[in-house]
């Protein structure tokens, strides 16, 4: 007599991510050029929950986290300060129309977990839901299949919905464009956004996220690049390279600069992801 075991497909994958880095640089106090003594330290989470009915559909979530500290002997109102600070989740729902391309509502929501301080000032310039972003769009997702990494092409022509909240009046004001005796606005424009995870050799990889949002009287951007380097499966060398522009948030314009901010960042460290 021959059993007969039925066994159900699971659509549902788990995918996740842990790393912590660290940096110091010493200097004497006869150095030629000159210098200060700095830590740095990088602790970055990341969890993925996706399903795949190997058919049409596919729901993909997202969650980052992201806190960096360093020390600032010059600021002598703060010995330890934040460098990196995200907390952000992304959701999005696929359909697939022709080839690889997909019918897909997107979710996406960020913002930070400790205050930050410029160099001795005593008040802080940001905090967590201060800001609060949130988008919500509807668009196309190209997905084309490479053989050494996976990339998405989203774009979502004037529906794109943005939301910012700032839990502090005065915040909202001075740093971010929102009206006196307010603390949110919103408005609509276009979006696109773009990931890409390239493994180019067998210890060298390549992530990006490009983020671009606009309504055709303002513009948000932001690039964010991380090469890592692994010696093995624990120990990876990184460079965080990122670049960001927001014309609404008047106080932050440079005269060298303009709009434009950047950003970079080396480090050694552990990861393990799964």
């Amino acid at each position: 007599d021959l059993k007969t075991k039925v066994v159900k497909p699971n659509y549902w994958r788990t995918y996740g991510g842990f790393g912590i880095n660290y940096t110091q640089n010493f200097f004497s106090d006869n150095w030629h050029s000159g210098g200060e003594n700095t830590k740095n330290m990088l602790v970055n989470v990341e969890f993925k929950l996706n399903y795949d009915d190997k058919k049409k559909t596919k729901f993909e979530n997202h969650l980052e986290a992201k806190l960096g500290f360093y020390s600032s002997p010059s600021d002598t109102v703060h010995s330890i300060k934040t460098n990196q600070d995200l907390l952000r989740f992304t959701s999005k729902l696929n359909y697939q129309g022709v080839k690889d391309f997909y019918y897909t509502i997107q979710a996406q929501v960020w913002t930070q977990f400790l205050p930050f301080y410029d160099a001795n000032q005593s008040d802080f310039r940001s905090n967590f839901m201060a800001p609060f972003n949130a988008n919500f769009s509807f668009g196309i997702d190209y997905k084309p299949k490479f053989s050494k990494g996976t990339l998405s092409v989203y774009l979502a022509p004037l529906s794109a919905y943005n939301y910012r909240f700032v839990r502090y009046g005065d915040l909202a004001v001075k740093h971010y464009g929102i009206r006196k005796g307010r603390h949110h606005f919103e408005d609509f424009g276009t979006k696109l956004e773009v990931n890409g995870n390239f493994q180019f050799f067998k210890n060298f990889s390549w992530r990006t996220r490009l983020y671009f949002y606009t309504t055709y009287s303002r513009v948000e951007h932001d690039w964010e690049n991380t090469f890592s380097f692994s010696f093995n499966k624990y120990i990876s060398a990184s460079m965080f390279i990122h670049s960001r522009f927001d014309d609404k948030a008047r106080s932050q314009f440079s005269d060298k600069t303009g709009y434009w901010q950047f950003y970079q960042n080396m480090m050694l460290g552990l990861s393990y992801s799964w």
